[in-house]
């Protein structure tokens, strides 16, 4: 599970900072700092520690599903906020499909951790990364 982990947050860091060129300025620990602290861990808090424990459905896979769909839909007005509202089609055919794989990483890691911290961390780095 590390080494997936690594290599997601590696394969971010690459395609932003590498490929796309951008620069990383200072200002943008903060926004690290805000997107792992109040972005990162309310939304892990919600989704793993609330939701995720108190869904009615007892079969796992099923239950990782239906709240990983939850948590996609959730990205939907930031999304499009971000891309207008024409990109729902974009957003419901790659978006969703991301923001899935995103949970069952998150929902795996909380799994194998037990704490909110490692998958805050992740959470608000993919976050940051792919702002």
């Amino acid at each position: 599970m590390a080494i997936v982990i690594c290599f997601f947050v590696a394969y971010q860091f690459f395609r932003r900072y590498y490929i796309y060129n951008n620069s990383m300025p200072l200002d943008s620990i903060p926004s690290l700092l805000y997107q792992i602290f109040a972005v990162g861990l309310s939304e892990e808090i919600l989704f793993r520690g609330f939701i995720g424990k108190k869904f009615p459905i007892k079969n796992t896979f099923m239950r990782y599903l239906v709240v990983g769909l939850l948590f996609a839909v959730l990205h939907l007005p930031m999304y499009c906020y971000n891309y207008g509202l024409h990109a729902i089609k974009a957003f419901f055919l790659f978006e969703v499909q991301a923001q899935w794989m995103s949970h069952i990483i998150n929902q795996l890691m909380y799994d194998s951790f037990g704490s909110f911290i490692p998958v805050s961390i992740l959470h608000g780095m993919n976050n940051w990364l792919n702002k």
